[in-house]
Formats: C-alpha cells, structure tokens, sequence
C-alpha cells in the first residue's frame, strides 16, 4: 500500500515506488520518494482528499477535553501564540502506547481517545498535544538520509513543559498497563 498523496507522481517517483516494493529499498529510491513527499503537490492531494472523504472523524471536543481550546492555552503559553492551529482530532480507539502523533502533510494531530477521560490530568493531555505541536514547530530533519524528528533541538524544547516530569511519569504508568485503571495515576505523581 502506498499513500494517496503519490497519486499524480512523476513517473520517476511510482517507478521508485514499484521498484522499493518489489527489488527493496535502495538509497536513491528512498531519496527521490521521500523529496516528492515533502512537496507541496503531495500535501496538497492528501488535503484534498481528506476535504472530500474525512477519514476520520475530526472532532476536538471529547467528553472531558476540548482540544480547541487546549491548543489555544498551550500556543499562547509555550509557543507566544505563534503556531497555526493544526487540524485536530480524537482517535476512534483507546491506545496504550500511542498517544498522538502529527501529521505533518495533513497539518493534523490526532490524540489517543484513552486521554480523553476525566481521570486523567489536564497537564498530562497537555503534555502530549505540547509534543505533538513541537513536532509541527520543529519540522523533520533528514541527517544522513535518515529522518530526525526528536532531535536535540526538540528534547530541549520538550523538558520546558511545565510539568514535563509528572506528565512523562503518568506516560509511562498508562504504557505499562494493558487497560489501565486510571484512578492509579494519583498514584504516579
């Protein structure tokens, strides 16, 4: 499966597709996928295609947190209010390992629906959607033909969270347990 984002792709980049999917990777293949995937054209189709089908169902507002408003107070805390506003979404499902992530071609953030509960701690829902903006603030960085998206840069900015330690310990707790009792987390601080 490859992304509907190649869908108007130089012959060059699917040639490049079709061969890392039936030869392997190699370095210039890589090279040439990933250069088409960071174009304008590309973010461009995927945008659109998401305008036309919404995949996923895009609604900040959970049962006990906005995201809205949450990226509002995160931007003008951490970021002067400088950032755009992402799309921002709840996932369908409960994750225990995953608890958002940033699309950088959609300039969508989907957060875990597990932290969406009223036991967790706003500070913590913060902490991730804080993470999640940084990735957005500091963009990908390509060392070596690889891809760089926590580099130092980033866990700098990442231990300015205000509560950086108790949001990671809670983290932390909700990754070790299956299905976790989140009543636990006062426990974690």
């Amino acid at each position: 499966m490859i992304s509907e984002g190649f869908i108007n792709a130089p012959k060059a980049v699917l040639q490049a597709l079709v061969e890392s999917a039936l030869v392997g990777k190699s370095q210039d293949n890589t090279r040439l996928i990933r250069s088409f995937a960071s174009t304008e054209e590309y973010i461009a189709v995927l945008l659109e295609l998401d305008l036309i089908a919404e995949v996923v169902a895009e609604n900040p507002q959970g049962k006990f947190y906005n995201l809205n408003e949450l990226f509002d107070k995160v931007n003008h805390e951490y970021f002067a209010a400088s950032l755009a506003k992402p799309r921002l979404a709840w996932s369908r499902v409960n994750t225990y390992r995953k608890f958002g992530h940033y699309e950088s071609a959609r300039d969508r953030i989907v957060m875990s629906l597990t932290l969406d509960d009223a036991k967790v701690p706003g500070f913590v829902v913060e902490f991730v959607l804080y993470h999640e903006l940084l990735h957005k603030y500091h963009g990908t960085k390509w060392v070596k033909g690889r891809r760089m998206v926590h580099t130092k840069e980033f866990r700098i900015s990442e231990n300015q969270f205000k509560s950086y330690n108790e949001a990671s310990r809670w983290l932390d707790k909700l990754t070790r347990i299956e299905k976790p009792d989140l009543s636990l987390g006062k426990n974690l601080i």
